[in-house]
């Protein structure tokens, strides 16, 4: 009886099991990026706040939407200064795409109120 727990003995002309998911194509080896410095956290993506922001102004929002999705392929990668970089870009643009909606908001307000007085102001009287 075989224990399945422990690795049986390799069979002369089978291919042996490779120890990741998928081994690499022929020619190519399996790439693992360095560890992050110590004490370095995975930065924020803010993806959350960039889909929200697509309600309050839209052009920034796509562009904050697709840095967003940068910062977790450069963490990935390997490459953490430029992850950190990407993450602050994406926090920018959500900033500006919230500041953006948010005057217009007020804007589109105070311009609603201003038709509707001007409209009640000169309109004419209600036939009784």
């Amino acid at each position: 009886m075989t224990d399945p727990y422990r690795p049986q003995d390799p069979i002369p002309g089978q291919q042996q099991p490779y120890p990741y998911p998928y081994p690499p194509a022929p020619g190519y080896y399996a790439y693992f990026p360095p560890p992050p410095p110590p004490g370095m956290l995975r930065p924020s993506n803010y993806l959350g706040w960039a889909i929200g922001s697509i309600f309050l102004f839209w052009p920034i929002a796509i562009a904050a939407i697709i840095t967003s999705n940068k910062v977790d392929r450069l963490w990935s990668e390997g490459r953490y200064g430029e992850s950190q970089q990407a993450s602050a870009t994406t926090r920018t643009l959500c900033l500006v795409a919230t500041v953006i909606g948010a005057v217009l908001f007020v804007l589109m307000i105070i311009l609603w109120i201003a038709v509707f007085n001007t409209v009640t102001r000169y309109a004419p009287p209600p036939i009784r």
